[in-house]
């Protein structure tokens, strides 16, 4: 189970806009989670998830509950991919990139292995933060 992304134009209007917004919104996806999270440098531990402007997004599960991690830049133009096997934190990952798209419909390319139904628990989170 993967999530595949890339922005189109890093350097559009659009994206600019829309980054610092999803800086902040991700670190609100992380508190209303309450899932355990982890980032850089220790993976195998729960530490806080690297999430800021200059240097990106970077977020695991813990142990075994994690798999691949998360990593989103501003500048990121290639198709990346993040593998979280449908584990909890599955649930951060697909907010935060629906919460992307959402701010960012015209630059965030977004596709994933799984079903629109698969991602029924991510919209349905989403849904609770972000109601309009």
């Amino acid at each position: 189970y993967t999530h595949y992304w890339s922005v189109i134009d890093t350097e559009s209007r659009e994206w600019h806009q829309a980054w610092p917004q999803l800086v902040q919104d991700t670190w609100t996806i992380i508190e209303r989670a309450g899932i355990a999270l982890t980032g850089p440098p220790l993976y195998g531990h729960e530490t806080t998830p690297l999430v800021c402007e200059q240097n990106g997004i970077m977020i695991n599960g813990v142990g075994e509950d994690g798999c691949e991690c998360l990593v989103l830049r501003k500048e990121e133009t290639t198709v990346t991919s993040c593998m979280t096997l449908e584990r909890p934190y599955d649930l951060v990952v697909g907010c935060i990139l629906l919460r992307a798209y959402a701010l960012a419909p015209g630059q965030f390319d977004l596709i994933s292995d799984g079903y629109w139904e698969d991602w029924r628990h991510v919209r349905q989170f989403y849904a609770q933060l972000w109601p309009d």
